[in-house]
C-alpha cells in the first residue's frame, strides 16, 4: 500500500489556464501573423484599454446573474419577475460582445493588407474559442444524439 501511495500514485502535473487554451490571440498574431514590435506595442496598449472597459461589464453581468438566481428561494416568483432579471443578463453580456467585437475590430485595423486576409479568415474561429473556455474540447463543435448514426 506504501508503494502504491508513493510510487505508482503521482500526481498529475498541474496545466495552467493557458496551456488548457492554447496560443491566444497575441501569440496568434506576433507568431502567425508576424506582427511587427511597433504593432505589438500597439496591441499592448489596445488590451489595457479592452481590460479597463470589459471589467465593469463582467463584474455587472456577475451580480445581473446573482439577482436571478437569488430568485430560488422566494415563493410565488412570477413569470414576468424571472424573464425581467433574465433580459437583464441578456443585455449585460450583449453588452460584452460588442465590446470584444470592437476590440477585435480595433485588432484588425492594426493588420498590414498581407496580414488581413489572414487575419479576417482565422479570428472568427479562434474568438470562438476565446469566448467558450469552459468547454473542454472546443476546437471542433461536437455534433447533437440526433445526428449520431449507430
Amino acid at each position: 500500500l506504501l508503494l502504491y501511495f508513493t510510487a505508482f500514485n503521482k500526481p498529475e502535473t498541474k496545466v495552467t489556464k493557458t496551456e488548457k487554451r492554447g496560443p491566444g490571440v497575441t501569440a496568434f498574431l506576433q507568431n502567425d501573423l508576424g506582427f511587427s514590435k511597433q504593432q505589438m506595442d500597439d496591441l499592448d496598449s489596445l488590451k489595457k484599454q479592452h481590460r479597463t472597459l470589459i471589467s465593469p461589464l463582467f463584474d455587472e453581468l456577475g451580480k445581473s446573474k446573482e439577482q436571478l438566481y437569488q430568485l430560488i428561494g422566494k415563493p410565488g416568483i412570477s413569470d414576468s419577475t424571472l424573464q425581467a432579471a433574465a433580459n437583464e443578463i441578456g443585455k449585460k453580456q450583449a453588452a460584452l460582445d460588442l465590446q470584444f467585437f470592437q476590440n477585435f475590430a480595433s485588432l484588425r485595423k492594426l493588420c498590414t493588407e498581407q496580414q488581413l486576409v489572414r487575419f479576417d479568415t482565422t479570428m472568427p474561429s479562434l474568438a470562438s474559442k476565446m469566448m467558450q473556455p469552459w468547454q473542454k474540447n472546443n476546437s471542433a463543435r461536437k455534433k447533437d444524439s440526433t445526428q449520431t448514426k449507430y
